[in-house]
């Protein structure tokens, strides 16, 4: 009952992140049984529920039978891009949201759209269709690249240009996970139609690149204008993976020249710059991805140790079988008093298998980041909606496949599945197998 009424995980650790939240939201829980007669107690059971012919063990709401390795990887991998194409609406955008029990899409938002969300989705379902070749996630992918066409302005600054525009601004992060998106799709299918564009929006990646490697992030195209300040989350990393790709796909060595000057600055000078950068790592995931893509066209030492770093402090973060509440193996987080949030494990799994396969390249297979990506995936597979564990969801077959925020907070959001999906696909079928 506390579950579904979403009571909770929901005390923020820190005032306005959400992804830091643990405990019990007492008071309307008090509320709710104010109307109760006399002493209130507080007891724990065991749960189970009946399923076909077996009795199943219950934990925070989720059965805890589950298949494990690559098999039963790409089965979810494929059910999470099921669980995508049924997000998307008929004019090519998504659902952002998707509450399950109670089977409730939120009315869109335009305060809420995420552009790059949008785009990085589309990068999972071309993905998704190069690793299995089924035919319905490339028609998804046609769709949704359609409805972000409709985004971009006749120009940039200049007609030789293309960037994604929201209101007067035009960011970085759009337009480089437009890129990776249309990329995969044109490397997945061979279909050469969004090429024209893609050379447009590699011309405003370029623009954005500074002298160092790194990038501006925000453009206001009406005022020939780059905000020299602003800067958000992923988006340099974003860019050196389109740049990447761009050189793999359309074949200019410019495009290698600007992606191996950014990878440098970002697995360098970035975290020379303050002292707490001798000690930490931040938003890398996209960085390892992008140095997995690169390989062995940019063969750097300094790419693999830095994300065999990256893998190795994120890693001390994973939450091992023993020693810890039922149901957090493999999983990302810190203490037993938060319930560890799917949508981290994802992320970061996607940069631990770039930085397995660049391992096992460099024939230095390490079983340490093995483990650490097997348990990373068994963790998502278990905790994916499916049939065995959506008894209280009213509509359990449109709820399949969705990744949510934790097993306590039922919100399944488009990029957290996306994540979680090129992350599965991509573990089932490594290139160090």
């Amino acid at each position: 009952d506390l579950v579904k009424a979403q009571l909770f995980g929901s005390q923020p650790l820190v005032p306005g992140i959400d992804e830091v939240r643990f405990g019990l939201a007492a008071k309307p829980a008090l509320e709710a049984l104010s109307g109760a007669e006399g002493a209130l107690r507080r007891f724990r059971t065991e749960s189970w529920i009946e399923y076909e012919d077996r009795v199943l063990a219950v934990e925070r709401a989720n059965t805890t039978e589950q298949a494990t390795g690559p098999s039963a990887w790409r089965e979810a991998a494929i059910a999470g891009g099921d669980f995508i194409l049924r997000q998307l609406r008929k004019d090519g955008s998504f659902h952002y949201q998707y509450f399950p029990l109670q089977d409730h899409h939120p009315p869109p938002d335009p305060a809420k759209l995420s552009l790059p969300r949008h785009a990085g989705t589309v990068y999972a379902l071309a993905l998704l269709y190069r690793y299995t070749g089924e035919e319905r996630f490339k028609l998804g992918a046609e769709r949704a690249i359609a409805w972000l066409d409709t985004r971009m302005g006749p120009e940039c600054g200049t007609p030789e240009r293309a960037c994604v525009l929201d209101g007067e601004w035009a960011s970085l992060g759009a337009a480089a996970l437009t890129m990776v998106g249309m990329l995969e799709y044109q490397r997945a299918t061979q279909d050469p139609r969004y090429e024209p564009v893609l050379r447009r929006l590699a011309a405003f990646v370029l623009m954005m690149q500074k002298d160092d490697g790194n990038f501006y992030h925000q453009y206001a195209p009406g005022r020939d204008f780059i905000d020299p300040e602003r800067l958000e989350m992923f988006y340099s990393e974003e860019a050196a993976l389109a740049l990447v790709m761009a050189h793999e796909v359309l074949g200019e060595q410019r495009y290698l020249d600007a992606a191996k000057a950014a990878l440098d600055y970002l697995t360098g000078p970035k975290y020379a710059l303050f002292f707490l950068g001798q000690f930490i790592y931040g938003a890398d995931h996209w960085t390892c991805i992008a140095v997995g893509e690169a390989f062995p066209r940019l063969d750097s030492r300094q790419y693999l140790d830095f994300c065999r770093g990256y893998s190795e402090f994120i890693g001390r973060l994973q939450y091992e079988p023993e020693g810890w509440p039922p149901g957090f193996e493999g999983h990302y987080g810190f203490t037993s008093f938060m319930v560890p949030q799917a949508p981290a494990t994802a992320g970061f799994t996607e940069a631990i298998v770039s930085t397995w396969e660049l391992s096992v390249a460099y024939g230095e297979e390490s079983e340490a980041l093995r483990q650490q990506v097997s348990a990373a995936l068994d963790a998502l597979a278990r905790d994916q909606i499916r049939a065995e564990n959506a008894w209280m969801m009213p509509a359990p077959q449109r709820a399949k496949g969705g990744i949510r925020r934790s097993l306590v907070e039922s919100e399944v959001r488009i990029d957290f599945t996306q994540h979680a999906a090129s992350a599965l696909i991509r573990g089932s079928h490594p290139k160090a197998q």
